[in-house]
């Protein structure tokens, strides 16, 4: 990092571009105080929309969000947190007790073929 004041940068504009374009950062000052950097410049960041062409591109996509609810945005309810998601709820049969939360067991199509018992549509798909 080199310093120089606000005069010779003014005087040495050119050269100083140059050693900046080397990746050097020039520290200029006035009266000893820094006044601003010169440093290399950087590509911002963000989107890379090219990219995003190119994925949909080669994965078949016409759009990336087909749909956004109306209610997006709405404030959720106030216990959201702490209640169990639908899908996160065991789905018990026909005749199947719930048993505490320590040691319960999903039913499955399987377990059901093997007792000899028609397993309700969906059960053990949760």
């Amino acid at each position: 990092m080199r310093t120089v004041s606000i005069k010779d940068a003014k005087s040495r504009l050119t050269a100083l571009a140059r050693e900046v374009e080397k990746g050097e950062t020039v520290v200029v000052t006035r009266n000893g105080e820094p006044v601003f950097d010169m440093v290399p410049h950087r590509k911002k960041g963000g989107l890379d929309l090219e990219a995003l062409k190119k994925f949909k591109r080669e994965q078949g996509l016409s759009t990336i969000f087909a749909y956004v609810s109306d209610d997006f945005d709405d404030p959720l309810p106030q216990d959201f947190l702490i209640r169990p998601l639908p899908w996160a709820v065991p789905t018990l049969a026909w005749g199947e007790e719930r048993r505490g939360a320590v040691g319960s067991s999903l039913v499955t199509p399987a377990r059901h073929a093997r007792d000899g018992r028609q397993p309700r549509p969906g059960a053990g798909l949760a």
